[in-house]
């Protein structure tokens, strides 16, 4: 609601909850807080994946944020506090 609040829209959520199974077949983290109810992948219409994760990580208690490549999503857990941008590697230039 926090997010909602700051940014005047709906957060929509883009994974909650994963089965072990699910987990290991979109090659998440072994220990994926996902997988205890803890974690979702979110987004907000209109506002950058940037900007919604630097909001995030101000946000006082939170847990893990964290940001990838193939997706617009930001992810957003209850579990310590740690901070993660998965660049896209591309290729390299000879």
């Amino acid at each position: 609601k926090t997010i909602e609040r700051r940014f005047g829209k709906k957060v929509i959520v883009t994974s909650g909850y994963r089965s072990p199974t699910y987990n290991r077949s979109v090659r998440g983290a072994k220990n994926s807080q996902h997988m205890y109810c803890a974690a979702a992948d979110i987004q907000v219409p209109g506002v950058s994946r940037w900007e919604l994760a630097n909001f995030a990580r101000s946000m006082p208690g939170r847990g893990g944020v964290g940001t990838y490549c193939h997706t617009a999503s930001v992810h957003v857990d209850v579990g310590p506090e740690r901070d993660w941008n998965w660049r896209c590697r591309g290729r390299r230039r000879t």
